[in-house]
């Protein structure tokens, strides 16, 4: 053999080589893909309409409750959320008591338990309630990214809300009902 065939044998096996391994990294990257893109939605609440009229009466009731404790001091932030049975708001940074409990009528209590009980059907729970200026209510699962919004003005733009330190890197979003939406972090 010449060196002139060494090197064309030594250069198509590299390339057959590197091409095999890209193929395969490709491969994979797209299993991944697919995989991963299914668990990205596999936690969502499949069976919103059974609870639909819960997270409606939750929603307003949490938007007219914020905008009475934002029209007392505009400067605060507010953030409610359910432990232990107790319905709680949480201020941040001008009000001296930062944390309250929340009354509410039986009804409105009851509602609050179904989103709960939504979250834990869907395997996971309800940890914030984040009522925010532009009237949307976002209903968050402990751990975060993943949250049903219910957005009125539009679509969300994060899995916690405008305004939140995730707000910009973006979300992956579907369309439950009317103003309602899942609402997951876009894949990485």
């Amino acid at each position: 053999m010449t060196t002139k065939t060494k090197k064309i044998i030594i250069s198509s096996a590299a390339a057959a080589v590197l091409s095999w391994i890209l193929l395969r990294m490709l491969l994979i990257a797209a299993f991944y893909a697919c995989f991963i893109y299914t668990v990205h939605w596999e936690n969502c609440i499949d069976d919103f309409d059974l609870y639909r009229d819960d997270f409606y009466r939750t929603a307003e009731f949490c938007s007219e409750y914020i905008k009475e404790k934002r029209d007392a001091d505009p400067d605060a932030s507010c953030m409610l959320s359910w432990h232990y049975g107790d319905f709680l708001i949480y201020y941040s940074p001008n009000i001296d008591a930062r944390v309250h409990k929340v009354e509410t009528d039986s009804e409105t209590e009851e509602s609050i338990k179904n989103v709960c009980r939504a979250f834990h059907d869907s395997g996971g729970g309800l940890s914030d309630i984040k009522c925010c200026d532009d009237g949307s209510v976002y209903f968050i699962r402990d751990g975060g990214h993943y949250s049903v919004a219910y957005c009125p003005g539009g679509k969300p733009c994060s899995v916690y809300g405008p305004g939140s330190d995730s707000d910009g890197d973006g979300c992956d979003y579907k369309r439950i009902t009317g103003d309602f939406y899942h609402v997951v972090d876009k894949l990485k």
